[in-house]
């Protein structure tokens, strides 16, 4: 693969905002590259510990929170 020579690792989260106090984590995917593989991904549902207002829950997060 390109530049690296070991495995990296990305974590994207999916929030109600961009607060780290106020925002809620509704889902959160990990992908995975090593040299010369296939990329791996693993993506989870998150329970916030709340109902989630519609108007706060991200387009593209929709999906997940519904």
């Amino acid at each position: 693969m390109g530049w690296h020579r070991e495995p990296l690792v990305g974590f994207d989260p999916e929030t109600t905002g961009t607060d780290p106090r106020e925002a809620r984590t509704v889902a959160g995917t990990v992908s995975e590259v090593e040299d010369g593989g296939r990329p791996g991904r693993r993506e989870r549902p998150a329970g916030p510990g709340a109902p989630i207002p519609a108007d706060e829950v991200p387009a593209r997060a929709g999906a997940v929170a519904a």
